[in-house]
């Protein structure tokens, strides 16, 4: 879907998630936790997954082979888990193998005909994801995606939904990190919920920045030059920069 024949590219607004994405995870391997810049470079990391969702569902679509799609997907998620482990320390699978759940469900939604077996097949894979980074967040926001079917009133109430609901997701963590031990959410004071729906609020600007820039600064027409550059860098630059993070993160704090 696209509003216009100007705009950004598709491939100028990956450019843009991927720019984002950076600053999210120099943020998680190498700021300290609750710092301005830390927080600053955080809240910016949330315009890339959802942003890549939507591309993801729209690829899905458009892809002259759905078979070597998803091979992609999986070889650069294997390329990637041992540079996301070594730059978060995460124990989950990185969000390459969300993406290729993602495209998963996509593929039962599109071609198994049983009622009864396509939505076990996809609440299966959406179970699968909880391993993953991005867990059942991205799967939803996939089938709000695909359900949307391009339409813009459709996708922009699918950005909303998914929005809502994630920050009231990190309102109830927030909630439950500044509340004293064995106190009930209910009784923290109105200071620390206003602080932590503002903290809250903060992460999802950048979901819903990508929902404006996708819905209204988005065009037509398709990259002519570079398209093959471009198809293969988003994919390589994930492993590349995690390996990077990875190595300044070991020489700032173990020493050469």
């Amino acid at each position: 879907m696209s509003t216009g024949a100007r705009g950004l590219s598709r491939d100028a607004i990956k450019y843009i998630a991927i720019i984002a994405m950076t600053f999210n995870h120099i943020a998680f391997a190498l700021l300290k936790e609750g710092t301005l810049l830390f927080e600053i470079f955080r809240d910016i990391g949330s315009f890339t997954a959802i942003t890549m969702c939507y591309y993801l569902v729209e690829g899905y679509q458009h892809t002259s082979s759905r078979k070597a799609y998803a091979l992609r997907l999986l070889v650069f998620a294997l390329l990637s888990q041992i540079p996301y482990y070594k730059a978060f320390g995460f124990q989950q699978l990185n969000v390459m193998f969300t993406l290729l759940i993602c495209f998963g469900i996509l593929y039962v939604r599109d071609r198994e005909q049983d009622p009864t077996l396509k939505p076990l097949k996809i609440a299966l894979l959406i179970g699968t994801s909880v391993f993953c980074d991005w867990a059942v967040i991205l799967p939803a926001e996939t089938l709000l995606f695909a359900s949307a079917a391009g339409d813009k009133k459709k996708t922009a109430a699918a950005y909303a939904k998914i929005i809502v609901v994630y920050f009231f997701i990190m309102l109830a963590q927030e909630l439950q990190a500044r509340a004293a031990p064995g106190m009930p959410i209910a009784d923290v004071s109105a200071a620390t919920y206003f602080g932590a729906a503002l903290h809250s609020l903060a992460y999802v600007v950048g979901m819903a920045l990508s929902g404006v820039v996708v819905l209204y600064f988005s065009g037509d027409e398709k990259p002519r030059r570079f398209r093959k550059w471009n198809k293969w860098f988003f994919y390589v630059y994930y492993p590349a920069h995690l390996t990077v993070i990875g190595l300044v993160k070991y020489l700032m704090f173990r020493g050469i």
